[in-house]
């Protein structure tokens, strides 16, 4: 629920992105304002029912996220906000940046291998560490969510935080491209979340997931098998994806196409 003298004071709402409550809520925190979280309030919502439109949609979010950091973070940055808040907001808002920092991660890594190049231990254990670090962050990170929400006893935690690790790292390549057309397009294309009983036709459809999916452990046993095992949750997450997203038929949702100013 927003107060209507918040919104009016944070510059209204606006259509330059496609994640305008994001915009509006970074530009109200901007002006003073703060939101309280009430976790036990239930809100009825409905979920997409397909791999293909939770694709999209999470790649529309990518996409809103970084419009938003392009016209915020100027702002963010030569505010007279504490440093401590200018970072909360820069890493609130620079969410979508993990998948491009990924795809460039995998594509370096598997030049490098192909170049033949033997990494210094203190490298390899730093990469290592990171991997390690990251893992545990994003698993704890989803426990302690549902520790608060009062569901860390619900049936089937663990295997549903395994496929909460597995199922976004197969968002990588279109979260990727989301990113690059947030920054580099001109034009902006709003792909709306399917309803129930819709399905996408044509377009990206989980083709280049399977693809890449099939032939990154191929490459890895190919050229040094012992780094394969760090491709797991990618592959699987690829695969899974790519494979869903094919199985999709039917109606066309609508699009509307909203050039940016």
């Amino acid at each position: 629920m927003w107060r209507r003298e918040a919104i009016d004071h944070g510059g209204g709402w606006t259509g330059d992105t496609l994640t305008e409550d994001l915009d509006l809520s970074m530009r109200c925190a901007l002006k003073g304002w703060r939101a309280a979280l009430l976790p036990d309030l239930e809100v009825p919502g409905e979920l997409p029912e397909t791999a293909a439109g939770w694709r999209a949609q999470q790649a529309r979010w990518t996409k809103g996220h970084a419009q938003c950091a392009r016209k915020l973070l100027p702002q963010i940055w030569l505010g007279d906000l504490p440093l401590w808040k200018k970072f909360v907001l820069s890493f609130q808002i620079c969410q979508f940046a993990f998948y491009a920092l990924a795809f460039s991660s995998a594509v370096i890594s598997l030049t490098l291998m192909a170049m033949g190049v033997v990494y210094i231990k203190s490298v390899a254990m730093l990469g290592l560490s990171v991997s390690a670090l990251g893992l545990a962050a994003s698993l704890g990170y989803l426990y302690l969510g549902q520790v608060i929400l009062g569901r860390e006893r619900a049936p089937f935690l663990a295997p549903s935080l395994l496929l909460a690790i597995v199922f976004p790292s197969g968002l990588i390549l279109a979260n990727t491209r989301a990113t690059f057309e947030a920054f580099f397009s001109t034009r902006m294309v709003f792909t709306r979340t399917l309803r129930a009983g819709e399905r996408y036709v044509g377009g990206w459809r989980g083709g280049p997931e399977l693809v890449a999916g099939v032939l990154l452990p191929i490459f890895a046993f190919t050229e040094q098998a012992w780094s394969a095992p760090f491709f797991v949750f990618a592959v699987a997450g690829l695969v899974s994806i790519g494979a869903m997203g094919l199985s999709g038929s039917s109606a066309v949702p609508a699009r509307d196409v909203v050039p940016r100013d």
